[in-house]
């Protein structure tokens, strides 16, 4: 049917618009999650680099103190003796000692309760016994985790520094107005005194508020929802943007 007053070609050319509209959308949709997925490998490879540095720093320590005695800073020392130790109801006790897989136990019955052991060592020159250190192994999860909890804390603190108020009737208020007292909360914020504001700035460095947002919303407090409510309490872009340094997404 001819068209007329060109009804047809304008609802064409309309349909035609909206379909490379849609197209565009999903392709900044995924070049927007592509660039996100960079950045939190990023994030992930930070998070490796400190697993990897507490970890070298825990196993000198724990070797530190399992080779050298505290008492007398003698490095002749046992490590390979273990402890028997129970604590029990009525008239029983159990105790013991081995070395290298040999050794003793002694007790007596009618008695009820728990036994545990404990590896020690034990100096063999002022015969000094202390516990023997254990290895802490950390998560590149948990380091996550650990950022991003540091993060929360940092704006909740700049939210008590934007809401304080003065209690004029504290006798040891030193603040005479709620400005004041604000800007000198925001000063010990901004000077430095809080140390993992320098941290946390240097883990998330470079990376945008869009991918801080999506790793806390998918990764970082997946398994913590009550650490997750608390965080989004307090999510703060213009914080983020104005006082931490942080940048949005730059999508071309």
């Amino acid at each position: 049917m001819w068209d007329l007053f060109g009804f047809k070609k304008r609802a064409a050319e309309k349909a035609r618009r909206k379909e490379i509209e849609e197209r565009e959308q999903m392709r900044l949709s995924e070049y927007r999650f592509s660039l996100i997925k960079k950045e939190f490998q990023i994030l992930k490879e930070r998070a490796d680099k400190i697993v990897e540095e507490k970890d070298n720093r825990n196993r000198k320590e724990v070797e530190e103190t399992n080779s050298i005695c505290p008492k007398c800073k003698s490095k002749n020392v046992n490590d390979r003796i273990q402890r028997l130790q129970g604590e029990f109801k009525g008239s029983g006790s159990l105790s013991g000692m081995g070395i290298l897989g040999s050794g003793y136990v002694s007790g007596s019955s009618h008695s009820s309760g728990k036994i545990d052991t404990n590896e020690i060592n034990k100096c063999n020159d002022c015969g000094n016994e202390w516990k023997k250190a254990e290895r802490k192994w950390n998560y590149q999860s948990k380091v996550l985790k650990d950022q991003f909890s540091h993060l929360r804390y940092i704006l909740d603190k700049y939210k008590e520094a934007f809401t304080a108020e003065i209690d004029k009737n504290d006798l040891n208020e030193k603040f005479a107005s709620d400005d004041e007292k604000r800007e000198y909360l925001l000063n010990e914020i901004e000077t430095g005194w809080l140390s993992w504001k320098k941290d946390v700035q240097e883990f998330f460095k470079g990376v945008s508020i869009e991918t801080i947002k999506e790793v806390a919303e998918k990764e970082a407090f997946k398994y913590d929802g009550w650490e997750a409510e608390w965080f989004w309490k307090l999510w703060n872009e213009r914080v983020l943007e104005e006082r931490l340094g942080f940048k949005h997404l730059e999508i071309k």
